[in-house]
């Protein structure tokens, strides 16, 4: 068993976990653990540890974004946002009232 560092209670090592319990992410280690009693979460050495990704704060705006960007649906360019700068979709010359 892992002793928590924080209170020194005793952490069931068959309650291991590979994301990060704040921001979801996977993570690439040996498994972290939770203490019941301090919520610390700990590394497989028993050392308090901290989301490379979000640092034990949640989902950051960083996180978010990458997860939620927007493709042009005729060609697949990221450098969307209801214009793509690389095909020029939509294509909506000679609309009413557009300026040219």
């Amino acid at each position: 068993m892992i002793e928590c560092i924080i209170c020194g209670e005793k952490v069931d090592e068959d309650d291991v976990f590979y994301e990060c319990p704040f921001c979801g992410e996977t993570i690439n280690n040996d498994g972290l653990w939770r203490c019941e009693s301090c919520d610390t979460v700990l590394d497989w050495q028993g050392y308090e540890w901290e989301c490379p990704y979000c640092q034990n704060t949640g989902i950051t705006e960083e996180i978010s974004e990458r997860e939620e960007v927007e493709t042009c649906p005729e060609c697949g360019s990221e450098d969307y946002d209801g214009y793509c700068y690389e095909c020029g979709y939509p294509n909506n010359q000679g609309w009413i009232g557009e300026n040219y």
